[in-house]
């Protein structure tokens, strides 16, 4: 699971192609580019057997909203959207679940992000990760639906 690892120190060495990221990053609806409510898992397999029985969950509601994002936890990642400049999410402990949401949040309402994507944004999830010339990991999102 995502919740008990210790977030890498600083400078330490890892391959991207091993770091997993929290499978609700790419399982969960973002219709909402305003509210962190509006963010949703999707009921599959996975998510009923860890979270509940059925259906669609408010992820703020579920208990992977705290969950480190990626495993091993990172102190910091960046995300990067299409062209766009990257955003840094830091967390000293790890970067969670919650660090993530927050910064798409306001990737999505700010700015001329809003403007060039309007107020809804389907979120389709990461579509691959790197490392960046500073070793920092990047999740990389090609895609999106508005």
């Amino acid at each position: 699971m995502f919740r008990n690892i210790a977030a890498l120190t600083p400078g330490t060495k890892f391959d991207p192609e091993n770091v997993e990221r929290h499978f609700c990053l790419d399982d969960m609806s973002y219709e909402c580019s305003t509210h962190i409510e509006g963010a949703c898992l999707h009921g599959n397999s996975e998510v009923d057997s860890v979270y509940s029985d059925h259906g669609t969950y408010p992820l703020v509601k579920t208990s992977a909203i705290n969950e480190y994002a990626t495993m091993p936890a990172m102190r910091k990642i960046k995300i990067k959207i299409q062209s766009m400049r990257p955003v840094e999410v830091k967390n000293d402990s790890g970067v969670t679940v919650h660090d993530v949401l927050k910064a798409l949040v306001n990737f999505f309402s700010t700015g001329s992000h809003r403007d060039n994507m309007g107020d809804y944004t389907g979120w389709t999830g990461f579509d691959r990760q790197l490392l960046d010339k500073n070793g920092v990991l990047v999740l990389l999102s090609d895609y999106f639906d508005s």
